[in-house]
């Protein structure tokens, strides 16, 4: 399964959002999942599954309080405990009866202690809107939308922004934010690009790799920014940044067939793509470590990795 939750918005997301043109938009993403993964009931907690052979989903759900934290808030609400914050006086009120005799009547007594403050989030009851956008051979495209719409011209919006977000990535696996007049066609063409294409000195790159300080433990964001470092240095033509799927890798381009990819998960080794990379690239490890090809060369994280990189770089 995929991370239940973020804690932090990445600062991608939000200069997507300060580039809108409008100040309403909404939490959705497209997704593409095999249709093993739905025979293997790995989407059932949204209701999407194979019966008798035919695709079955709902085209609106209200997630289940079992598919996580943030559908649990969803549909129950949640009380938080504010320790950050000085406590707060707070009356109580009972009555006592006159002269310890009930039949003689009560009267009330009020008293005042310090409490905690206590943050209450109602709940939404917000929906996950479910369609299909395409059906192919061995995979379908649905898209995944939060049935909210967000306005950003409102003080203290990104906390709706992160009760979205963490909705639909428990949910689906996957999020994105897209104004509203956002147009099926356009969303089935942001699918396709699995990677982006940043010229250097783009502070986009910059902005993914400060991005995962905080998220990760300080030692492993250190050897992360090492290996951007090293990349950099090699004076590449174009950064390579992953998007949907494959936002765990970062690399460069350096001509049209040469390509170094690699990856956040430090204790994975590097890529190089001599060939048909945008292909290759987005095979798994271990169909990877199958292949018999020379349009490949993996790369372990030894000792001399740096300059067995460098020697193929032009």
């Amino acid at each position: 399964m995929w991370k239940k939750n973020i804690i932090k918005l990445p600062e991608e997301t939000h200069e997507k959002i300060s580039k809108m043109n409008g100040d309403y938009f909404k939490v959705l993403c497209t997704k593409r999942i095999p249709k093993k993964d739905i025979v293997d009931n790995t989407y059932e907690h949204v209701l999407i599954r194979y019966e008798s052979g035919k695709l079955s989903y709902q085209s609106k759900i209200v997630p289940s309080i079992k598919n996580g934290r943030y559908s649990r808030y969803n549909s129950n609400g949640r009380v938080i405990i504010r320790d950050d914050l000085p406590k707060v006086d707070k009356s109580y009120s009972f009555d006592r009866p006159n002269f310890g005799d009930y039949g003689k009547g009560t009267h009330e007594i009020t008293y005042t202690k310090k409490v905690k403050q206590r943050e209450i989030w109602i709940p939404e009851i917000i929906a996950i809107k479910v369609e299909l956008l395409e059906e192919e051979k061995d995979t379908v495209i649905f898209k995944f939308e939060v049935d909210d719409i967000i306005d950003k011209s409102i003080e203290g919006y990104v906390k709706s922004v992160m009760f979205n977000v963490n909705l639909l990535q428990e949910n689906c696996g996957a999020y994105d934010v897209h104004e509203v007049s956002v147009s099926n066609e356009e969303l089935l063409k942001t699918l396709y690009v699995d990677w982006e294409l940043l010229p250097p000195g783009s502070n986009q790159m910059e902005h993914f790799i400060n991005g995962i300080k905080g998220t990760v433990p300080y030692e492993k964001y250190k050897i992360i920014e090492d290996r951007y470092e090293f990349i950099k240095s090699l004076e590449p033509k174009e950064f390579i940044k992953g998007s949907n799927n494959f936002n765990k890798y970062f690399g460069a381009k350096f001509n049209d067939h040469l390509v170094i990819l690699e990856n956040i998960d430090y204790g994975n080794a590097i890529y190089v793509f001599h060939e048909d990379w945008e292909v290759l690239s987005k095979l798994s490890r271990i169909e990877l470590l199958k292949m018999n090809t020379d349009k490949i060369t993996r790369i372990i994280h030894s000792k001399d990795w740096k300059k067995r990189v460098a020697a193929y770089i032009p």
